[in-house]
């Protein structure tokens, strides 16, 4: 709290105020690979006292199963509790040259 105090900032302003669903939050540059859109809907079912069923029992397409296609494609099984992967594995992309060489 001091160093709020010190540089003259309102915590609460950080913690406690209402945010738009189209505002850029500070940990958004850190991909959990769920959809930002899915932690809303999650948020707005929790403020009705709403809960989801365990995802392994239902997929909710929140967007971290193509995230992990590749590493799922060549781990295949039972252990990702998830839909199998049904996309085609995407080409790798050749390297550019470096310039100057």
């Amino acid at each position: 709290m001091a160093a709020f105090e010190e540089h003259n900032l309102d915590h609460a302003f950080y913690t406690h105020r209402q945010r738009r669903t189209d505002e850029v939050f500070p940990w958004e540059h850190i991909s959990a690979a769920v959809r930002k859109n899915f932690l809303f809907q999650d948020f707005r079912m929790s403020l009705e006292g709403q809960i989801r069923v365990d995802c392994r029992l239902n997929c909710f397409a929140c967007g971290i199963l193509p995230t992990f296609a590749n590493l799922r494609r060549e781990n295949p099984g039972e252990v990702w509790k998830c839909p199998d992967v049904k996309s085609p594995a995407r080409k790798a992309e050749p390297a550019l040259p470096l310039a100057g060489r």
